[in-house]
């Protein structure tokens, strides 16, 4: 009956020990192109997303946590798009973001392309 005892308590503390650790965070990023035209060339950190076509959203990739910068080209103009972003994962587990892409019309005529980041 000793026995039986410890082995349970073993097993709690054990099952109790693995349920506690923290589990790994993960951020994931997409990038969605709402300008009238092409962004190419687009990076977010070191994850090359490629040419991405007015109105498309890519496919999730992971990045590292942390801070990391934006860029791409518009297809038609000399547009670059330039910015950065700060990813943490506040709880662990899986976050997920993505990455708007915007043109604005300057009063000069020219367009400028911006990204926003949402949750």
């Amino acid at each position: 009956m000793k026995k039986y005892f410890l082995y349970t308590a073993a097993l709690l503390i054990t099952l109790s020990l693995v349920s506690s650790c923290k589990k790994a965070t993960t951020i994931k990023v997409r990038v969605s192109n709402k300008a009238p035209e092409s962004v190419n060339h687009v990076i977010v950190g070191y994850d090359n997303y490629g040419n991405i076509r007015s109105g498309e959203t890519t496919d999730y990739l992971i990045v590292p946590e942390g801070n990391g910068l934006i860029s791409g080209m518009g297809a038609s103009s000399a547009d670059s798009l330039t910015g950065t972003y700060s990813f943490t994962g506040s709880a662990s587990g899986t976050h997920d973001y993505t990455i708007n892409i915007i043109s604005t019309t300057n009063s000069d005529g020219s367009t400028t392309l911006t990204a926003s980041v949402a949750q």
